[in-house]
């Protein structure tokens, strides 16, 4: 679970934090994202990301790349896509 994971930022407890620049809507061109796109983070780099408005240029500035996290974290809970992929392509 990923509130189990330390804050991607400070290692401290962290809550689930839905990344919002994954998918698109209609209206604004970003909206809150699945559970497949969340990542820790603690409530103060929570509130701070939400304050500064610009996700992408938020994890920029922290020098995170949220999507690689999101990756490793699937592979190492074994919830990669590859598997199925390697089993397509037999």
């Amino acid at each position: 679970m990923v509130r189990e994971e330390g804050c991607l930022v400070c290692y401290r407890p962290a809550q689930a934090h839905h990344l919002t620049f994954v998918e698109e809507d209609g209206l604004r061109g970003m909206r809150r994202s699945g559970d497949q796109y969340a990542v820790p983070l603690c409530d103060d780099h929570h509130r701070q990301l939400h304050a500064h408005g610009n996700e992408k240029r938020w994890w920029a500035l922290q020098g995170i790349d949220p999507m690689a996290w999101l990756e490793m974290f699937k592979r190492n809970r074994g919830m990669s896509d590859d598997s199925e992929e390697d089993s397509e392509e037999e």
